[in-house]
């Protein structure tokens, strides 16, 4: 595994190449984003090996875009859309790490739309934490709880790249595959 420097030093330069690819191809596909965004943060900065991700996994709500596994057991669903989709969130001096789900979030349609089908997903499935993103944001939020609706929970929102590379620290602690599988999630 490498260390949280080398993952935001690849971090860093998985972004750059992705402008690159964007300057010079214009608009991109979910594809494109999946391919060139989302599957090389999973892999090459938060370490989640190939054998622990699945793709295109089927239920009956459709096609789960990642699944992310334990040894043993689904832990995450990850929803992925394009990177040209936009997604309001707004913008603060200082980045606003929590929202609520019924709040700001169910506001704009686009994340609204992608958060409710990663829920669906995970509701169907029995996977408690799910993902939306569009690969410059992620939204992670626990789909199923015990406690409460899922609508009255909160999300923690990493809303672009800037906010990633300033919550770093947060954002590998939550998400790399050693601490998810250690229960980095439980602590939503």
């Amino acid at each position: 595994m490498i260390s949280p420097d080398e993952a935001l030093a690849l971090l860093r330069h998985i972004y750059e190449d992705f402008g690159q690819f964007c300057l010079k191809r214009g608009e991109v596909s979910e594809g494109d984003t999946r391919h060139k965004i989302i599957d090389r943060i999973l892999h090459e900065v938060l370490g989640w090996p190939h054998a622990n991700v699945g793709v295109e996994t089927r239920n009956e709500e459709g096609y789960m875009d990642y699944v992310l596994y334990s040894k043993t057991r689904p832990l995450v669903v990850l929803e992925a859309k394009k990177a040209g989709q936009t997604w309001y969130i707004p913008h603060t001096r200082f980045p606003k790490k929590e929202y609520s789900l019924s709040g700001v979030l169910k506001k704009d349609q686009n994340i609204d739309s992608a958060i409710t089908q990663v829920q669906h997903y995970c509701s169907d499935a029995g996977i408690r934490y799910a993902i939306a993103s569009n690969g410059y944001s992620f939204v992670v939020f626990r789909a199923v709880s015990d406690m409460q609706a899922w609508r009255q929970g909160k999300a923690i929102v990493f809303a672009s790249p800037k906010t990633i590379f300033i919550r770093f620290a947060e954002f590998w602690d939550l998400l790399a595959y050693e601490n998810v599988i250690s229960g980095s999630l439980d602590t939503l």
